[in-house]
């Protein structure tokens, strides 16, 4: 996972996804426990993908739209999504 990330392409790429579903889970790091975290669900090449939110999100997660993040290719072809945000 590291040498993906490390030696990964430095071409950054600005994509928006509309979200498909979201629900919303149990908080389980360390001083979040029982806290809800959003689960934004997109259509990411095809296939559903969930996206994890922070818990400050939770309250307006209905609102949210669309979410925008940075990828760029991997070293070994994995894409690795940055930035995260919601629209």
């Amino acid at each position: 996972m590291l040498t993906n990330f490390y030696f990964a392409d430095q071409n950054v790429k600005t994509e928006s996804y509309e979200i498909v579903d979201r629900t919303s889970i149990r908080g389980t790091t360390k001083g979040r426990i029982g806290e809800e975290q959003p689960v934004f669900t997109i259509n990411y090449k095809g296939k559903n993908k969930e996206l994890v939110f922070k818990t400050q999100f939770y309250e307006k997660m209905n609102f949210y739209k669309t979410v925008e993040f940075e990828t760029r290719k991997g070293f070994f072809g994995f894409d690795i999504l940055e930035n995260k945000r919601l629209n």
